[in-house]
């Protein structure tokens, strides 16, 4: 799969590994003939036979799908009632790799569904009046984060859902029409607006050009709406379309960046059928192509999703450079004026010259939010490569643009973020990204080492402090307190433990506010205590244990990393930590305390832990 890459002044361009799968595809779900997913070539054209087919006995009545490209990974609602993940490559009979399912979720017929991997979180539209929202990361009977639900809310039998970061939305569809809910929000929560349609089939959402797609099987139509104030823009309808009225359903998934709108219908064999027609389609028009025919194997579209290959997003990071009123620690603070730089992945074949103009610098509080030059300038962009804007050297690399904070009267929150539009010229979408402003913490300067690190797990909601404004970054960290920043660091801000038992260290009861973090931890195989059937949470971490507990969590309770060489002047070989302390400085995570030493007995502060997490874990301070 694509992985992500964070990007230094020196390092312009990246070379990423190639997939193992197709990058332009069509995914399927299929609820007749065996429940199913269908992968086709995007260009498929005709009686084309799909790539390949994924079936499981987890899949039951498979509805919406999407794809999540940055994790590799295929998440799909099932009828089941279930939420299942799977491999983006899978192919044949798989079991899921993950699988949210049972009472604990409160689902009961799941058929909508979208990601929000800003968040990390999964939005599921339930038939039964809800929509429940999972970490992404949620795996087996599992609570969801929160519920949008209630008689005020106007969710009568939700179909579809579509997360709208642009404009911080949330869209979906109901029995009445296209209800435009707050992006986070819980509860009994009323619409913001609705676009009455109650022949409404499916959903799907145009951020960038502030439209919505929804079909009408039994008009064989496709009708497009504003996003704002529900006036219709175009409608698809007429004998050249294609579309099979008899069909029942009709599926919608676009594809932005080719600028393609893909739809479901069926042929006169009761064939499944894919109609691809261009983004703004509008009238009696034919398709640009088909995929139908008994060699593809469809019978009953009830989900699609596009993998395409384009030009990604992938990280940004402000302030590296020290200038005027920039002090170059990587944060941006008030009263700065800082380089903004963002990197692109290019997913295609072809070399891409790329642009990109910033727009919409906003955020809450007084303060004034400026873009005194909004121009990237990224150059060409080679195939399977990240490139950030500014091809000159070090102290101003040229191409970059600007970002301005002014001082407020007063901080707004003490956890502060900002967001900033970024349009590339090469195709319809918009990167917004949330830029977390410092000076978070009274007791931690922006001149200190361990700041920005300090700043990031903050920004993650790893910690919130501790207490009054303040960080303790030379406090030491307790055997109890790590359980929760690991896994928080691992899994993301959004998880939480299944209930403790109380069962399993002696010291720590079940009341205990750290006692399912710390099960947890045991659960898996991080740690079997500190002896005698006690975990011993009011203990200090050593640098040693702490080089432990990283690698495990990170890697697994199976991991053991290579044997030591005896690295550190006060570690050698034959120590039983040895070999994890020296893993952690192969991996770059830590070069030791200074001297050649790694000071293994020391405790770990909770500035240093600051470090070691965002390393380990690789967590960004801004990001999509």
């Amino acid at each position: 799969m694509w992985t992500r890459h964070r990007f230094g002044l020196a390092l312009f361009l990246l070379a990423v590994a190639a997939p193992a799968f197709a990058q332009d595809e069509i995914f399927e779900s299929d609820v007749t003939g065996g429940s199913k997913v269908n992968v086709f070539s995007r260009t498929a054209s005709g009686d084309a036979a799909p790539i390949r087919t994924i079936t499981s006995p987890f899949l039951n009545f498979p509805g919406e799908l999407r794809l999540d490209k940055l994790h590799g990974e295929i998440v799909i609602a099932d009828q089941g009632p279930s939420v299942i993940v799977f491999p983006r490559g899978a192919n044949g009979s798989v079991s899921p790799t993950r699988f949210i399912f049972g009472s604990e979720t409160l689902l009961r017929d799941p058929l909508g569904l979208d990601l929000d991997l800003a968040a990390n979180e999964i939005y599921v539209s339930d038939l039964a009046g809800a929509i429940r929202v999972f970490a992404r990361t949620a795996d087996g009977n599992v609570p969801p984060i929160r519920s949008i639900h209630g008689p005020t809310t106007g969710l009568s039998g939700p179909t579809g859902v579509r997360v709208d970061r642009l404009h911080g939305e949330l869209a979906v569809l109901t029995s009445a029409g296209v209800s435009f809910y707050p992006l986070g929000a819980s509860g009994d929560q009323a619409p913001l607006r609705t676009i009455a349609d109650a022949a409404a089939n499916s959903i799907e959402l145009d951020a960038v050009h502030d439209e919505v797609f929804v079909s009408h099987p039994s008009s064989a139509s496709v009708v497009v709406y504003s996003r704002t104030d529900g006036t219709v823009l175009r409608t698809i309808v007429g004998p050249s379309t294609g579309f099979n009225p008899s069909c029942g359903h009709t599926k919608l998934s676009l594809d932005l960046y080719n600028n393609e709108l893909v739809a479901s219908t069926c042929d006169a064999a009761s064939h499944g059928t894919l109609l691809v027609f261009s983004r703004t389609a509008n009238g009696d028009v034919p398709p640009l192509r088909s995929i139908s025919g008994g060699t593809t194997a469809m019978t009953f579209p009830f989900g699609l999703a596009i993998g395409k290959a384009e030009v990604v997003p992938q990280i940004a990071v402000v302030d590296q450079i020290s200038f005027g009123s920039s002090n170059g620690n990587s944060v941006l603070e008030p009263g700065e004026t800082v380089i903004f730089r963002s990197g692109w992945l290019n997913e295609t074949s072809s070399a891409v010259a790329l642009q990109s103009t910033l727009s919409n610098f906003t955020g809450p509080g007084t303060a004034a939010y400026g873009i005194p030059s909004p121009f990237s300038d990224f150059g060409l962009i080679a195939p399977g490569t990240i490139a950030g804007c500014g091809a000159g050297p070090p102290p101003f690399p040229l191409g970059c643009p600007f970002i301005s904070l002014s001082v407020p009267a007063s901080r707004p929150s003490q956890h502060w973020d900002a967001s900033v539009w970024e349009t590339p010229s090469t195709q319809n979408t918009v990167a917004v990204w949330h830029i977390h402003i410092g000076n978070s913490f009274g007791d931690v300067a922006p001149t200190a080492g361990q700041y920005k690190f300090i700043e990031t797990i903050f920004h993650n909601s790893v910690t919130g402090g501790c207490g009054g404004g303040n960080y303790c970054p030379a406090d030491p960290t307790t055997r109890a307190q790590v359980a929760v920043f690991l896994l928080l660091s691992k899994d993301g801000s959004s998880y939480v433990p299944a209930p403790a038992t109380g069962s399993l260290f002696a010291d720590v009861p079940a009341s205990n506010g750290f006692a399912k973090w710390i099960e947890e931890l045991a659960h898996r195989g991080v740690t079997a205590g500190c002896g005698g059937g006690n975990y011993c949470p009011d203990s200090t971490v050593t640098r040693a244990q702490m080089a432990v507990f990283l690698l495990l969590t990170k890697e697994g309770s199976a991991y053991s990393p290579p044997p030591a060489v005896g690295l550190f002047g006060d570690v050698p070989a034959s120590n039983g930590f040895a070999k994890w302390i020296e893993e952690l400085a192969n991996r770059g995570i830590s070069a030791g305390c200074g001297s050649g030493n790694y000071c293994p007995e020391n405790p770990v502060t909770r500035g240093q832990m600051a470090v070691f997490l965002t390393t380990t874990f690789a967590l960004d301070l801004n990001g999509l």
